[in-house]
């Protein structure tokens, strides 16, 4: 966060899950043509991504989940 507002960019958003994973949004609309999303690397966050690298690796074909109820 001291880098970005260092380099003068914008904080879209500053917060914390309702788990207390903290997360910000970096407005680089201007420099990228998007925003970047930051989350804090956490036990469960870091091993949906490991989850998503797998499901990623070597694969071709789109991967679809049905949404759990």
């Amino acid at each position: 966060m001291d880098d970005a507002r260092r380099a003068d960019v914008d904080i879209a958003l500053d917060a914390c899950t309702s788990t207390g994973t903290a997360f910000v949004m970096l407005d680089l609309t201007r420099q990228l043509g998007h925003m970047i999303e930051i989350y804090e690397g956490c036990g469960d966050l870091m091993k949906f991504y490991r989850y998503v690298r797998r499901a990623a690796d070597g694969g071709t074909e789109p991967r679809r989940f049905a949404a759990e109820r």
